[in-house]
């Protein structure tokens, strides 16, 4: 079975490639960065960056993201839409899905293998604390 969704004007497959994982993560930086600047595009980029949060199970493109991406609040919304997601669709994942979210966030607060701002890693502990808090 192929899942797709339309979020914010492009399909997101439910098994993405890792062209795919990257066009979206160039994308939710691009809206991070003008959520940054007061511009004309401030409300577009808010209702893409609105879209991604309220996707169906954007848990491999949050990972990427965090994992790749070179702009922190990017990182943070990812870390945000991690969090959002899991409590939307907590009774629909697997106990494997679940553990596999918190162990993702763990690693990478406990780890440091992602340099970053010091309010995304806040961010992943947190949502790493409400994880553990639902499981």
């Amino acid at each position: 079975m192929h899942r797709e969704e339309d979020m914010g004007g492009f399909i997101i497959p439910g098994t993405p490639d890792l062209q795919r994982l990257h066009t979206v993560m160039k994308e939710i930086e691009k809206a991070s960065l003008e959520m940054q600047f007061p511009a004309n595009h401030h409300v577009a980029a808010e209702n893409f960056l609105i879209s991604f949060r309220q996707s169906s199970q954007p848990y491999q493109f949050c990972k990427y993201i965090i994992e790749n991406s070179q702009v922190p609040y990017a990182m943070f919304v990812a870390s945000d839409t991690i969090q959002d997601a899991a409590q939307r669709e907590w009774k629909f994942l697997t106990d494997e899905n679940k553990s596999d979210l918190l162990l993702f966030c763990i690693n990478i607060v406990l780890n440091h293998s992602v340099p970053t701002e010091a309010y995304v890693q806040a961010k992943l502990s947190s949502v790493a604390a409400k994880l553990f808090k639902r499981g």
